[in-house]
């Protein structure tokens, strides 16, 4: 175990701060103006009372800065102090800045340093004063020794703490002791852990891979289709002097076009390449044997001469290669601080927004339509990137972070828009959709309101489809989403129609009468209307689940809506059956289908009779137990296992006999031809 941290004379650490009494409005404003985030440089080594999980995990999550996202500590005794320690590597810490999720406050933190991690630690910070739902930030000024030690004591729910804020401000340093100088800022050194990614080609760009190309593992960045790929760096504030890329077998492309630019959309990369380099390939065309001699990595000197001035962003254009997609590996970028950033230089969202000093957009943007894209969106959840709105599936869509207010934010793309569909995961019920239009993509304030629909929970399955040729809008429009029934938000479309070559154009719906009457050439109109009745039926499917699940059981309203959720899913069993009795190659076998299909339904009514009587005893078996207590608890688990367990042996004899129906002597053809 760590030693607690060692009350020291004062004259130990003469110029460290022992306690902090300013309120945080005043820390603010003492904190340094150059100081950055350099939570990422820092590493966590040590954890006193983690409660679960890994402690890289939980201090990612803590540095999330997210409500529901938090390393969690705890220890019973509120005498021990549960503590985490930060290994500062030698960059200097200016502020220490903390926050507790609500419901595991804690009112004090101290915090303590040391020249090693199992050595004494001395006390040099202290805040006993932290309210709830409120951030506390210490100052240490980079006064401190290489491990930083935070101990959390007055835990006010049983011992327990959760740590959902933690932010380290300071300076980037190979050394100890002094902040960066000028000298620092000139000296190069690998910056990948600086770079962030930006934008990748589309609409093949997938938010949740493209970044294992920054990544220390195995997995690959993937830029599907097409004859060229891209990506675009934020490289902060860095400028870049070699760029080392290291490709997947097969995919070395023979160009590859680095660009450098003020603002980051596509668009403003529409400019000659800083730097062009022809990558050695002439080997691939042998083959296997070729490829075999074709390195995989290249490294790309960039001339200190392509900086006429500090560009922020960066892109790396790959072109002429021989694979259907290209794969990369590893990219690492390896530079040095920019000096030629102007002390008031907003950097670069407010230049492309158009500046406060009057600076034009029509300087980046010439006006002429374009595709449109996603400029700013709050945070996705792991594994469910804004991506997944472009897939044609369902099933994928993009996922808000817990307890995050949602928004996406679009550049228009100088496009004549004339109408927008928003449609939301079904599973996850809203009640008002906000839309509205700007100039500037992060503007505070000023949007015009052109849509607000507070009945979107009425608008799951299909979406809100909305004119906007009544509106005079503008370079970008915000969809925000409020009252959510789950607390949780998901987008599975966002389409914007109109004329132009950027814009969707409307589908037309495909009806059971286009089946009946289609000709033999016409015969893809039925995989067309299974499609979108699948989609429908799966969505309603869920709208009723989620509508049930907030309601009393056996009430009126829930008896309505499982009689309707029952029928919904055997619905599924029969409803593919007569598009599909039109695919026949006689009229004698569509019609034996069709006489299949009303049997069918007929014993799926009674199948989804069957279904709600069996539950609907279930609830009150559950209800004559009474409220759950540790007597009863057992009981009911074994009566809710029980349905499970017999739901789906009474689902599959059903479906057996709903299907055996095509084995009637009258049609054995027509089940092989099904089956097939």
């Amino acid at each position: 175990p760590e030693p607690e941290p060692v009350a020291t004379k004062a004259d130990a650490m003469p110029e460290a701060i022992t306690s902090v009494a300013t309120t945080a409005e005043d820390e603010q404003e003492e904190e340094d103006e150059n100081a950055e985030d350099i939570s990422l440089l820092m590493k966590i080594v040590a954890t006193q009372g983690l409660q679960d999980g890994e402690m890289e995990d939980a201090a990612r999550k803590a540095a999330s800065s997210t409500e529901y996202e938090f390393m969690q500590l705890f220890d019973f005794d509120q005498n021990n102090d549960v503590w985490f320690v930060y290994d500062t590597a030698g960059h200097q810490v200016d502020s220490l800045t903390i926050g507790f999720y609500s419901a595991m406050h804690a009112t004090e933190i101290k915090v303590s340093t040391a020249t090693e991690q199992a050595g004494d630690y001395t006390a040099i910070a202290d805040r006993s004063d932290i309210k709830q739902g409120e951030k506390a930030t210490v100052l240490l000024k980079s006064k401190h020794e290489r491990f930083i030690k935070v101990a959390i004591a007055n835990r006010l729910v049983s011992g327990m703490v959760a740590v959902n804020v933690l932010k380290f401000g300071g300076f980037e340093n190979s050394g100890g002791g002094t902040q960066s100088t000028a000298a620092d800022a000139g000296a190069s050194k690998e910056v990948t852990d600086r770079v962030k990614i930006y934008q990748g080609s589309t609409p093949s760009f997938k938010e949740a891979d493209v970044y294992n190309c920054l990544k220390n593992n195995d997995d690959v960045t993937t830029l599907e289709r097409g004859l060229s790929s891209w990506i675009i760096f934020d490289c902060k504030r860095y400028e870049i002097e070699r760029v080392q890329i290291t490709f997947e077998p097969y995919c070395v492309p023979q160009i590859v076009n680095f660009k450098l630019s003020d603002v980051a959309p596509r668009y403003s990369f529409k400019i000659p390449a800083a730097k062009k380099f022809s990558l050695d390939t002439v080997y691939a065309a042998q083959g296997d044997a070729g490829w075999s001699k074709v390195s995989l990595t290249h490294d790309l000197e960039i001339p200190r001469e392509c900086y006429t001035g500090f560009k922020r962003y960066a892109l790396l254009q790959f072109g002429r290669y021989y694979a259907d997609e290209m794969k990369i590996r590893r990219i690492r970028f390896y530079g040095h601080k920019s000096t030629q950033i102007a002390d008031d230089d907003e950097q670069f969202q407010e230049r492309f927004d158009g500046a406060a000093d009057g600076a034009d957009d029509a300087k980046q943007d010439d006006g002429s339509p374009r595709q449109w894209e996603v400029v700013d969106h709050s945070a996705s959840m792991a594994g469910m990137p804004i991506a997944n709105m472009w897939k044609a599936e369902d099933h994928f869509f993009w996922m808000c972070q817990y307890g995050s207010q949602p928004f996406i934010t679009i550049d228009l793309g100088n496009n004549a828009v004339q109408k927008i569909l928003v449609k939301a995961f079904a599973t996850y019920v809203y009640k008002t959709l906000k839309i509205s239009t700007h100039d500037k993509a992060k503007a505070k304030g000023g949007w015009t309101v052109i849509v607000e629909d507070s009945a979107m929970d009425t608008k799951m399955t299909d979406g809100g489809e909305y004119d906007l040729t009544q509106f005079a809008l503008k370079k970008f429009i915000k969809i925000e989403m409020f009252d959510a029934q789950m607390s949780m938000y998901g987008l599975s479309t966002i389409k914007l129609y109109g004329d132009g070559p950027f814009l969707d154009k409307k589908e037309r719906v495909v009806t059971m009468d286009d089946i009946r009457t289609m000709k033999f050439k016409d015969q893809d109109l039925v995989q067309a209307y299974t499609a979108q009745l699948q989609k429908k039926q799966v969505a309603d499917i869920q709208q009723i689940a989620v509508k049930t699940s907030q309601m009393t059981a056996l009430s009126d309203e829930w008896m309505a809506a499982k009689k309707a959720w029952c029928e919904a899913e055997m619905r599924m069993l029969w409803a593919y059956t007569e598009p599909n009795a039109y695919l026949a190659d006689t009229i004698y076998e569509r019609d034996l289908m069709l006489q299949a299909m009303e049997k069918q339904k007929s014993m799926c009514d009674e199948l989804a009779a069957l279904k709600l009587e069996k539950e609907v005893a279930m609830e009150k078996a559950i209800a004559a137990c009474g409220p759950v207590t540790a007597s009863n608890a057992e009981k009911i688990g074994a009566i809710r296992t029980e349905w499970a367990e017999y739901l789906p042996k009474m689902t599959e004899e059903w479906h057996t006999k709903i299907f055996a129906i095509w084995r009637d002597p009258q049609g054995p053809l027509i089940w092989e031809e099904f089956k097939r």
